[in-house]
């Protein structure tokens, strides 16, 4: 197990006795060990406010130079890591993101067209395409959406041709 500033504060912070409970090692709230002994840590513990500060270094370094940086601004000054990284995900992680990126997907595949003879190359939209398509099976994951399962029936209808074999 890889020791990061959290697991660090877990494993000082909360005994495993506790978590121990009737049969089963944790419970059924949480899910897991980690989680429910996450959900027991105080915020007021004295190695809280130095985790916190390294949780926010680490989050300023990956969106230093991004357009996600401001979002994290009004935390700098407390070092507030966990309040940036929740501030994060609810801006740029949350539902309306998903049905942003569905809608966009969506309208891809099912209005773009690609007709020969033009500068763009079929190997740049079947690529362009396939991202769509890996993008909506990822937003999928996160909220309720339909994927098609017939997508190399609809990617033909999109393509036109003076070639016959498309036909």
């Amino acid at each position: 197990m890889r020791i990061t500033p959290r697991t660090a504060l877990v494993c000082v912070a909360v005994p495993a006795a506790p978590a121990l409970q009737a049969g089963q090692p944790h419970s059924d709230v949480h899910g897991s060990v980690k989680e429910e002994m996450v959900a027991c840590l105080s915020h007021t513990h004295g190695l809280f406010r130095g985790d916190n500060a390294s949780v926010f270094d680490d989050v300023e370094v990956a969106t230093r130079g991004t357009k996600f940086a401001p979002t994290i601004a009004p935390f700098k000054r407390r070092k507030d890591g966990r309040a940036a990284f929740l501030a994060l995900k609810q801006q740029h992680a949350g539902p309306a993101t998903w049905d942003k990126e569905v809608k966009q997907c969506q309208n891809f595949l099912l209005n773009q067209k690609w007709t020969s003879g033009t500068s763009f190359t079929l190997e740049r939209f079947l690529s362009q395409h396939r991202a769509a398509y890996v993008s909506l099976q990822r937003c999928a994951e996160n909220i309720q959406v339909e994927v098609p399962n017939e997508r190399t029936l609809e990617l033909l209808t999109h393509i036109t041709t003076q070639l016959d074999f498309f036909q």
